[in-house]
This record gives C-alpha cells, structure tokens and sequence, in this order.
C-alpha cells in the first residue's frame, strides 16, 4: 500500500507541474503570437511606404513633365501645368491615405537631379534629411528624433535617374498599430505595447503622450526576441514587479515592439513553486524507501547473469575479427578503382572547364542574357548578364523559376506561362516572345526572349530535359517606336491630337452616340487674322500663340472630351455625352463655346508685345442618326465661315433652325438683362381665401411688360433667368417688393392681416448669405416677418439639404414661414419632411385639375392633406377652378384654396379692391 500511495502522490505532483509548466509554455506561445500579428502590421505598414514612394516616383504625371521638358518645354509653355498635375497626384495621396482616421503621410517632394525641390505637398517643414539622400537607390530610414518615417525612391527616365521622390510620414501613427495602455493598467490585467527605437527610446502615440524613459527603455532592448521574460529581472521598480515583458523585431526596420502585461492575467493563479517540488520530494523519498530493498536483491541476481554471458560474448568477438579482416582486403581493392576513375574524371573536368569559358568569352561579345531551366529539377541557371540586365549583381537571385515568372509584366504573364507549358509537354520546340520585366529600381525593362527545347532520347520516346534562352533588351528600339507612334498622331507644336488621331477619336465618339442616345457637338475654331499676325511679328511669335491657344482650350473642357490641331491655325473641339435632347444639347454645347470665346478673347502677352486675337466658331451636333466624320467637319467648317461672315468672334450653328433658336434665346437673353436694369416687371397678387371666402393671403407672381412682346408671362424666361444666374437679382427684387408692400399693407385697415408668399429659387437659397438677404430686406422695408411666407419647390431638396435646413431654420427664428410648393410632384422624402421647419404644404394643380375625375389624384390629394395635419402642418390648394373641386377639397380636410374660382393673378390696386370685397372686409 505504501509502494501504491506514494507511486499515486508522485503521479499527481508530476502531472500539476506539467500542467503549470504547458499553461506557461501555451501562454508565452499566445503572447508571441499576438506580439507578432502587430509587429507584422507594423512592418506592412513601413513596407507600404517603400512601395508607395516606387509608385510615386513612376507615377504618369512625373513622366509627362519629364517628357515635357525632353521636348524643350518651358515653365510658361506646359512644365508648370506638368507640375500642378504631380502636386495634385502628391496631393490626393496625402488625402486618400489614412491609417484610422489620420492622414499617413505629412509631406510628399519631388526633388529633380540637381537637388532643388521641383513639387511639394505637404507641412512646410525645413528638412535638411530631403537633401542627404540619395538618388540612385530606394531608400526607407527611420528618423527616431523626429518621429518619422523617410521613404525615397530614384526617378528614372529612359534609364537616367532624373530626381527623387521623397515622402515623410509621422512614425507616432504607428501606435495606432498597438494595444497602448499605462503600466498600472497592465498590472490589472491589461496590455501595453510599445514600439522602441534606437538607444530605447519609446515611440509616442502623439505630442502629448507618455513614454517610457530612457533607462527603461534601452534596459527593455537587452531582452531577446520573442522570449517572454520577468520585467522584474531587468527593472528595479514596484510598477514593474509583476509584469511579464516580451519583445519582437519589426521586419524590414530597426524599431522592435516592447509588450507588458501582469503574470497573473497571464497565467491565472499558480501553485506556489515550492510546493510542488516539496509534495514531489516527500512522494519520491516514501518510493525509493519502498523499492530500495528489492533493487538490492535484484542486483546480486544480474551480476551472476553477467558473468556467464561475459564468456559467450568473448566466443563472438573472435567471429566478429575474422569478418572485419577479410571486409579491409575487399575495401582496398574497390579503393584503387576508385582511384583510377577519379584520374580520368580530373581530365574530363579540366576539358569541360575549357569549353565553358570558350562559351563564356562567347555570351560576353553577344551581350545577351543566357538562362537555362532544368525541368526535371526545376532548377534554372541565370547569366550575369541576365541578372544585370534587371539591376541585379552577378550572385544576387535565386535560381528558381520563380526568380524569372514573378518580375514578368502581368499583362504578358499569361501568354510566356502558355509557351513554356507548351514547350514542356512537347507540343512546340521554342519559343520567341516580347515582353516587359520589372527592374531593381523599379521601372520596367523591355525583353525580347528565345528558347529553344532540348530533349534526351536513351532508346524510348523523346523526354523535354532543358529549356535554354537567351534575353535581348530592346528597351531602346521600343522607346523609338513609341516616339514614332506619338510623332504619328500627336501635333510637334502643341502636344495636341493631329488630324489622325481625331479621326479616330470622332469615329468613336459616333459609335457611341448611336448607341447611348446621347449627342455630341464639333467646334471648328479657327483665330482671326493669325495670317497678320505671322507676317507682322514673324512665325515665332505665332507659334507661341498657337501653343498658348491650345493650352486655355484644354481648360475650356472636360477630361473625356477632346482638342485638336488640325494645321496651321485651325483647331478642333468635340464635346461628348451631352443631353439626349437635340436643344439641351445645344444649349451644352453654347455654354461651353462661350467659354472659348471668353478665354480665347483673353490678351497674350510675348515679350514685349500684348497680342489680342479672336476666334470664329462654327458648331455641329452630332446623335443616332449622325453623318460621317468628314460630313460633320464640312458642316462645322461651313458653319464657322458664317461666323467669319458675321463679323468674327462669334459663334454659329450649322443647323439653320437650331441657329435660329439660338439667336432668340440669346435676344430673349439679352432683353431680359435690359428688363431687369429698365424695371420692366410688374408684381401680380393672386388671392388665397379660405372655406369662408375670407382673403387671408396673396402670392407673389410675377409679369414681364415688354415694350415689343407685350406681357410675357414667368414659365418664358424664369427657365432662362435660372440657367444664366439672373434669377438672383430678378429674385431679390421680387423679395423687395413684397416686403414694401407688406409695410404698407401693415397700415391700412383690413390689409393688416394679409400673409404674402414669394417663390424662392434654388440659386437664391444655395447663396453662402441668403438669411443675410432676406433679413436686410426685412430691416430696410419695415415688413412684419410673421408675414411673409417663403415658397420652396421640392426639387430643392436634391441637393445639399441640411444647409436648406440650417437656413430655413435660421429665418424660422426671426417669425418667416415656409410653404413647400407642388408637393407630391418631385422629391417627396419622409425623411426629409419631417426635418424641414416647414408651416404648410401646397397641393400641386395637376392633382387639382382633375380630382374629380381620377381616383388617384383625388387619393393623392386625401393623402397630402393627412400628412399635413398629422405633421401639424397648414394645408392648402392650388388650381382650384370649379366649386365642386372646392367642396371636395374641403370635404377631405383642405380648407385653404388658391386658383381661378376666386381670382386671377391681379395688379396691385385691382387686389386691393378685390380683397376689400371678399366677405371678411
């Protein structure tokens, strides 16, 4: 019974200790796990640095200035316009690029070859690091005394470094990366992380931020990695008496992560660590007390058993001894074949050894790079000259086809993957095949590649055994085809698309047009008396005159539509995706030659001469049923000699109707900016009464007293006031009459009680002052504001509507009401309703017409009238033409009308009179 109970007490101690120690050994594993999740977060995120700065540095825009500049560019001449293109790349990636919330980087600068800073976004931080680095290799350098990351990389150009890009990011985003927590926290069972920099020196998560000191950090740096460890065995203090510390590497930088967290959250509560060894030590002495008596039998038996098997092993040493006598005679024979056959292999190697140099000295006076893949091994060989040609040093990547696929250009991946799998299966004895592969620096490198198959046959079917080819750079025999190419559809003067190029351009832009429904227009520019303008300055001035028009014409359009030269002064504009509507269209289409002729009108400045010049416009549309390209560049050339005919600088439709249509929208234009200067309006009151006949309102409604057209009523120019921006001062003046005769009405006897309500456009309320407006007016003309009533239209509320809200609620505060005219017809957002400080909701009269007749428009009207009164909102009804449409209205809840029933819009003293007549007066 001893023997079993002290056997049991072993047993059970020992499985405690080895459950203590697998819970200790499991938690350090979950610990350096975790650490090491963060840690490679962190190093992601410095490695996405290198990465973005390679990006950057070949990036288009860098490109085109440095082809700009290539071609002779001058700052004035499109290298400015080139480097506000690479400050806008700089600039949304400073903006695009956030880690939770806050921006990556700080400051992003493109340093040109010379060292002077050519763009920059970004603080404006004096930085003498920008200067120090290097411009011919990537490079990431952990700044710890300033908290920032400094990534560069070389911009190379037809492979010339032509500067440095450089990006600084602040390095305290890091701890965004972390679990951070004060160390009290940590020993109540929390983490905190730490990143470490050089000499200890703690990373804070911002300026404000604790870190560790000093002493404690370069102690926490002499931990090993990935180790958990005592925090108490390197730091005297009480704070860190519990603490459990361990330390993982960033990969890729010298920052390591420092975490600490309480032995006690870690472990739970241990058995004490000596009473383990005291409950083992009782048990073991109780075990050994039990058996030591019968081990001592035991042994007196097993050495009387030793000495007779001593005896037999003698007998077998003497056989063995026989064997391994005759085993040497039989190795020193195989030893001299042996030795005769290295000889003859010495002489095979040396003539190998010389024929490979032979075929070295060969590859060399070739310049090709040389690659051999085993495809039975799956091994590959690589020149020196392979390698070089990527950038790389002669012992530099490894031999794997990996090393060859992985810096193929995606886009040829495919197609050189289907060679080579056909050429191991047997299918083709070679491949030749172009394509791109990325250099060490970054950029790619033009390969033209050969291979040829080599097979085995040992008296059975042919096996594929090796792939052997060889890689030509064509980069520069590329670079000169791509210069032909843009020699061949690019205008030398202006950068511009020639004749060809919009041709094709054109065609497709027809192609889509049929297809999508939508038109398109073709300007015909050409510049008035530029043949003067030659023969007078000379052709050197006329160039620069040609280069600056086609510049302010690429600021006259959009990026998807196109500019052209076609030769000597004649350029060519083409617009597309424009409205479906041929007279929409149209009006697109003015709008932006009117922007032409403004920028084009615009004085030019050469040395010391002030050059004017103007063009002549001739325009075309183009849609489904559109002629060919050379018929739309006769009708816009025909069109633009109309212009020239009409004196010049001016603009001209081919179609004679479309031309026409024109010509009076911009009369009408033109006499409505007369109207609003000569006050040719007239305000009309139209009554608002209620169930009782009483008049308890007016709305404002306004009338055009043209000297020629006689009256012109609001839906024949309010739509042209709108587009042209006239409806704001038309719409303040409207305001401002309103008001005066709010003031006076405030005098008169049974006027006092009258609300008036005036129609705001969409362009009035979304003015940055509107609420200024309104309550000058209000304050100039003396008007009550309880009074006035502001009518708003519900397409209104498609854009930007919590800045409606704001205002309206501003206005709200001083006593104006709101009324939301032709609800139900357009936006009709619940959502938005119930958040609008509105006082009454207006039923629009294509719902009143025909109320009577069409069930739906009598339950939309039923239904308006009980979101108004549940909404605790007025109610009230345009339209309203016959008594059966009021008694209806009434008999749903409406009990406010408007409309011809009661009164037409009237003249000032016609509604006075009106009005004390109605039953109330």
């Amino acid at each position: 019974m001893a023997v079993v109970f002290s056997a049991f007490t072993l047993i059970l101690s020992s499985s405690l200790y080895r459950s203590q120690e697998q819970l200790r050994i499991a938690t350090n594993a979950r610990l350096v796990a975790d650490n090491g999740r963060r840690a490679d977060a962190v190093a992601e995120f410095i490695a996405e640095r290198r990465k973005t700065v390679l990006e950057l540095s070949r990036c288009p825009e860098i490109e085109g200035y440095l082809v700009n500049r290539d071609l002779g560019m001058s700052p004035q001449y499109g290298l400015n316009l080139a480097l506000e293109a690479i400050n806008q790349r700089f600039d949304y990636e400073i903006k695009q690029k956030t880690l939770r919330g806050q921006p990556v980087y700080t400051r992003i600068v493109f340093r040109g070859e010379d060292g002077d800073i050519l763009a920059e976004v970004g603080q404006d931080v004096q930085d003498e690091i920008i200067k120090a680095i290097p411009a011919d290799a990537p490079v990431l350098q952990e700044d710890s005394e300033a908290w920032r990351i400094v990534a560069s990389a070389p911009v190379v150009h037809k492979g010339i470094p032509r500067g440095t890009v450089v990006t600084l990011s602040d390095m305290r985003l890091l701890s965004r990366l972390l679990i951070g927590r004060g160390v009290r926290g940590a020993a109540a069972g929390r983490y905190q992380e730490f990143l470490l920099a050089d000499g200890g020196i703690s990373v804070p998560a911002s300026e404000e931020s604790e870190s560790l000191s000093a002493d404690i950090g370069r102690a926490f740096t002499r931990l090993p990695i990935n180790k958990v460890t005592a925090a108490a065995d390197l730091i005297d203090a009480t704070e860190f008496s519990n603490l459990l510390a361990l330390r993982t590497s960033i990969v890729g930088s010298r920052l390591s992560m420092l975490t600490l967290t309480s032995a006690t959250d870690a472990y739970g509560q241990m058995a004490s660590t000596t009473y383990v060894p005291l409950l083992w030590a009782v048990s073991l002495a109780m075990l050994l007390a039990a058996f030591g008596f019968e081990r001592m039998q035991q042994r007196t038996m097993r050495l009387q058993n030793d000495y007779a098997e001593s005896n037999h092993h003698r007998a077998e040493l003497a056989q063995r001894n026989q064997a391994l006598s005759e085993e040497i005679l039989r190795r020193q024979a195989v030893e001299t074949d042996l030795y005769e056959k290295t000889l003859a292999l010495d002489k095979s190697n040396a003539d190998l050894r010389a024929s490979r140099e032979r075929l070295d000295f060969a590859l060399q006076g070739a310049n090709d790079g040389i690659w051999d893949w085993n495809l039975e091994t799956d091994e590959v060989y690589y020149s020196p000259r392979w390698k070089s040609m990527l950038g790389y040093d002669e012992f530099e990547l490894t031999g794997t086809p990996d090393t060859l696929i992985s810096r193929v250009d995606p886009e040829h991946r495919a197609q050189l993957l289907a060679q080579i799998t056909n050429c191991a299966e047997g299918r083709s004895d070679g491949i030749e095949i172009e394509f791109r592969m990325r250099h060490r620096v970054g950029h790619w490198v033009d390969i033209l590649s050969r291979a040829t198959l080599a097979k085995d046959a040992e008296g059975g079917p042919t096996i594929p055994k090796r792939l052997v080819g060889t890689h030509v750079d064509i980069s520069m025999r590329k670079a000169t085809e791509d210069e032909n190419r843009y020699l061949a559809f690019y205008d030398p003067l202006t950068c511009l698309p020639n004749r060809r190029l919009l041709f094709d351009r054109l065609h497709q832009a027809l192609v889509s047009s049929a297809r999508s429904k939508h038109h398109g227009a073709l300007f015909f520019i050409d510049l008035d008396n530029f043949k003067d303008l030659n023969d007078t300055l000379g052709h050197d001035q006329g160039d620069l005159l040609l280069q600056q028009v086609a510049l302010r014409l690429a600021t006259c359009i959009r990026k998807s539509d196109t500019v052209a030269r076609l030769g000597g002064d004649e350029f060519v504009v083409m617009l597309e995706d424009l409205n479906e509507s041929r007279d929409e269209a149209a009006d697109q289409a003015e709008i932006v030659a009117g922007k032409i002729l403004v920028t084009l009108n615009e004085t030019y400045q050469f040395d010391d001469h002030d050059i004017r010049s103007t063009p002549s416009i001739g325009a075309t549309l183009f849609g489904k049923d559109a002629d060919s390209v050379d018929e739309l560049l006769k009708q816009a050339d025909l069109a633009m000699y109309q212009a020239k005919a009409a004196g010049r600088n001016t603009l001209r439709f081919f179609d004679p109707d479309m031309q026409a249509a024109v010509v009076a929208r911009a009369a009408l234009e033109i006499d409505l900016r007369g109207a609003i200067a000569n006050r040719q309006f007239s305000p009309y009151y139209q009554a608002q009464v209620d169930s009782s006949g009483h008049v308890v309102g007016a709305e404002v409604l306004l009338r055009w007293l043209h000297p020629q057209r006689g009256t012109v009523l609001p839906y024949e120019f309010i739509p042209l006031a709108e587009k042209t921006g006239l409806i704001l001062p038309l719409g303040n003046w409207v305001l401002d009459a309103a008001c005066t005769q709010l003031a006076q009405w405030a005098g008169k006897a049974g006027m006092a009680g009258l609300t008036v309500a005036v129609n705001v456009s969409a362009r009035q309320i979304h003015q940055p002052d509107f609420v200024d407006q309104v309550l000058a007016i209000l304050r100039r003309t003396g008007a009550i504001p309880q009074k006035l009533k502001l009518e708003l239209t519900e397409s209104l509320l498609l854009e930007d509507v919590e800045d409606i809200i704001g205002k309206m609620t501003a206005l709200k505060s001083f006593g104006v009401s709101f009324s939301l005219d032709d609800f139900g017809t357009g936006y009709s957002s619940l959502s938005y309703l119930k958040r609008l400080p509105l006082d009454q909701l207006k039923i629009d009269q294509s719902f009143v017409r025909d109320i009577l007749n069409d069930q739906n428009n009598a339950t939309i009207a039923r239904t308006i009238v009980t979101l108004g009164h549940s909404l605790g909102l007025a109610v009230i009804a345009e339209g309203v033409e016959t008594g059966a449409q009021r008694d209806f209205l009434a008999s749903i809840g409406c009990l406010v009308y408007q409309g011809y029933l009661f009164s037409r819009p009237l003249p000032l003293a016609d509604f006075e009179a009106f009005a004390y007549g109605s039953p109330c007066r």
